[in-house]
């Protein structure tokens, strides 16, 4: 068990062990549950305009069954990082955590709107992997449904007796689905477990594959003291609203550690015996065949940032810049 989003969730899942599962989940498919990911309906007129006043995205952009990632903004800062979902009329909101907080927020801004906000009773189901799209077709007999489905849109599924939202993320290198259960006692992580290419897995596998793609993880590589700029995640913001916020002067980056201790987070960074950033998280990866750390760098304005040193309590660590976030 470790601490993840502010819940305790299970780190791994089977004896096969971390490497194993991370590599099944990236040459097969792996199945992961998400139940401590909250949603939120908003049944509205004017597709949620109101919401365009609290992110970073653009609502307005949002076709039907399509979905975003974007930040909810306050005074400037990431206050939470969401998922859109827009449907008819009604727009889904999936939250990573800070749920009683973005809730209060959106429920504010609502009032002005006429728009009528609910907490969901939800549990959420994520598979990925190349086999991910056989693995639902197979195991839940939906590929008519899912076969023309491009990245970042959904569809509303009645399966086994729950109404559930399927969306097909677009942000690690292979397909991922995300399912959001809203009713009823499922047997879909069942069925779906009934696949001869699939595997269950732990939280370790999620974010090592996530640290791998170049994905900030909520609450431990992105916080509410940074401005969406310094979250480094570009597609969370839209073009029309990129001048609105300051640039910050972070930005992060992925490191592939070389010699020396496993760092841990908040360790400092080091560049020509300068401070220049900290740790957020570290993981190690099997397709590296490294440790990999996320970190928070002060920005250089296109410099070369070169070798670098990382200092903990451990000794110190040599490193270099895996891929710069952009």
């Amino acid at each position: 068990m470790g601490d993840y989003f502010k819940f305790r969730l299970p780190s791994t899942i089977g004896s096969e062990g971390e490497i194993t599962s991370h590599l099944h989940s990236r040459t097969f498919a792996s199945i992961f549950d998400l139940s401590f990911y909250k949603h939120i309906m908003i049944s509205c007129k004017n597709e949620g305009k109101f919401l365009d006043s609290l992110i970073s995205g653009d609502i307005s952009g949002l076709k039907c069954g399509q979905s975003c990632d974007t930040f909810i903004v306050d005074n400037g800062k990431i206050f939470d990082l969401i998922t859109l979902f827009k449907l008819d009329n009604k727009i889904l909101i999936s939250t990573y955590g800070n749920m009683g907080d973005t809730l209060n927020i959106v429920k504010a801004s609502a009032k002005s709107a006429d728009a009528q906000v609910d907490v969901i009773d939800s549990t959420t189901i994520y598979v990925e992997g190349p086999t991910a799209t056989k693995v639902l077709s197979d195991t839940l007999n939906i590929a008519s449904r899912i076969k023309g489905l491009d990245n970042n849109t959904g569809t509303k599924l009645d399966l086994f007796n729950n109404k559930c939202y399927l969306i097909k993320r677009g942000l690690v290198p292979d397909d991922a689905y995300q399912i959001i259960i809203t009713s009823g006692e499922s047997d879909i992580y069942r069925q779906i477990l009934t696949h001869e290419t699939l595997m269950p897995a732990g939280m370790n596998t999620y974010l090592s594959i996530a640290l791998e793609s170049g994905i900030a993880i909520p609450g431990v590589d992105i916080n509410q003291e940074l401005t969406p700029h310094e979250a480094t995640m570009p597609h969370c913001i839209s073009k029309a609203k990129s001048e609105r916020f300051e640039k910050g002067v972070l930005r992060r980056y992925l490191l592939k550690l070389n010699d020396g201790p496993i760092p841990t987070p908040q360790s400092k960074i080091f560049s020509n015996d300068c401070e220049v950033g900290k740790v957020t998280s570290v993981y190690f990866s099997p397709i590296y065949q490294s440790l990999l750390a996320s970190v928070l760098i002060k920005y250089t304005n296109g410099a070369d940032i070169g070798n670098l040193n990382i200092l903990s309590d451990n000794g110190t660590t040599q490193a270099h810049v895996l891929n710069k976030k952009k």
